[in-house]
């Protein structure tokens, strides 16, 4: 390997440690059987002073799974953002169904299927 590349290798290692450098795109769990994989869960960004598990139960119904989204510091994102970030656990099959509700809940101020914006096809 001449050093040019060693060089770039590094780098970009170095941008994906510090979070520069975001996920790749396209579902991150591997096609099984054939089946087309699908977001199990939508991600939400709620405004502040919304209750999340209530705009979880107006969206997917009253026996909603509402959790706050896991917090890894290195994403380049506000600390205040991260925590107002939940995922909401949907029914298979229901999937735009449900992301359809998310985005038009007034409280919601970002909604995408997944764990990231872009990891699975929009509806």
């Amino acid at each position: 390997m001449n050093v040019s590349r060693l060089v770039g290798l590094l780098a970009m290692l170095a941008l994906v440690g510090c979070g520069a450098v975001g996920p790749p795109n396209g579902p991150s769990r591997p096609r099984e059987g054939g089946q087309s994989t699908t977001a199990r869960f939508i991600t939400m960004v709620v405004k502040p002073g919304i209750n999340a598990s209530e705009v979880g139960r107006r969206i997917v119904g009253a026996n909603a799974i509402v959790q706050l989204a896991p917090q890894t510091p290195q994403e380049n994102l506000p600390a205040v953002i991260r925590r107002s970030t939940y995922r909401v656990t949907v029914e298979q099959g229901h999937e735009c169904e449900a992301l359809t509700r998310a985005r038009n809940e007034p409280g919601v101020m970002r909604a995408y299927l997944g764990e990231y914006p872009g990891q699975y096809p929009d509806c």
